[in-house]
Order: structure tokens, then sequence, then C-alpha cells
């Protein structure tokens, strides 16, 4: 585990991926990678979820300076903020007790728009949503087995205890 005294800065996520949650976040690691291009940041990250698309912005953004961040997951890891841990290129470890939750996404669309081909919610369930599937089948399928596979497309939860989290993210710590 990382030593919290060679660490600059420390920060806790716990929250919903929002833009409104990872601006702040966000914000201040630039300003202290700016101020100290060495500077560590120590960032205890949990979250049930959230916006897919504003997870993806979350990873470009860290993956651009996993030197500067460790990330620690604690309590949970789910949905969208399993897809921001497992995605982050940089230092990571999993403390004890933390869990996953990992599935196919939902998004809400007005039912009356599906059947005229021009609307935005027959696109997003159609083009965008396939292009989202492809993704997480892709991501799923380097550590689900075939039988967890077939249960995410039937809409359910697949549920990641600690050993296996850290077995699929292949970190070694506290056993």
């Amino acid at each position: 585990m990382i030593d919290v005294r060679k660490v600059d800065d420390i920060a806790i996520f716990d929250m919903e991926i929002t833009p409104k949650a990872i601006e702040p976040l966000l914000d201040v690691i630039h300003k202290m990678i700016k101020a100290n291009s060495e500077a560590k940041m120590l960032i205890y990250f949990s979250s049930v979820g959230g916006s897919y698309t504003h997870a993806e912005l979350f990873i470009e953004f860290l993956n651009q300076v996993k030197e500067n961040i460790v990330m620690v997951a604690y309590h949970q890891i789910s949905s969208a903020g399993f897809k921001v841990f497992y995605s982050f290129e940089g230092e990571k470890y999993v403390m004890n007790h933390c869990f996953a939750i990992v599935h196919e996404g939902t998004k809400e669309v007005n039912a009356r728009d599906l059947n005229n081909k021009e609307s935005f919610d027959f696109f997003m369930t159609t083009d965008i949503m396939e292009e989202m599937r492809v993704e997480i089948n892709r991501l799923y399928s380097q550590y689900l087995t075939d039988e967890e596979m077939a249960k995410v497309s039937e809409g359910k939860d697949i549920y990641l205890n600690t050993k296996r989290l850290r077995k699929i993210l292949k970190i070694q710590n506290e056993e």
C-alpha cells in the first residue's frame, strides 16, 4: 500500500460520476501538477456508478496524469465507477471489503419517439447504445465467464468480491 506520507495531496471521491462531481477533483489535480509536475495525489475512490460518458472523460484525464495519481478503491466501485477504476492505467490498490457490481448500463429515452427514426431517442437507443454495448462486452469479456456474460446480456448484475477484484485488476495487496 502507498505510504501516505509520500504523497502531496489526498482526495476522497465517493459519489456518482457526474460532471458536477468530477470537475472539482480534475481542477485540484490540474492545479497541483501545474504547481509541481512531480507531485503525487492519492485518491481514495468509491462510486456507485453514474454517467458512462463522463466516466470516459474522467478516465481520459486521469490517464494523462497517471504518473501523478495513486488510486485506492474502497467500499464499492460499481458500474461506471468500475470502468473508471479498471481503465485507470496508473498505480492502484483495492482495500479489503471492497466490491464491484458490473452490468449493462441503462439510458432513459422517450418511448413515444422510438417510432420516429429521425428522433434523438431512436438514435440513442440504436447507434449509441450499440456502440456502448460492444465496448462493455469487450471490456467484460476479459474477466467475466461466459455464464456471467450471458447474465449481463439479460440485464442482470454481476457481483465481484475483493479477492476477485484484485485478481481481475492484477493487484497484489492485502490478502
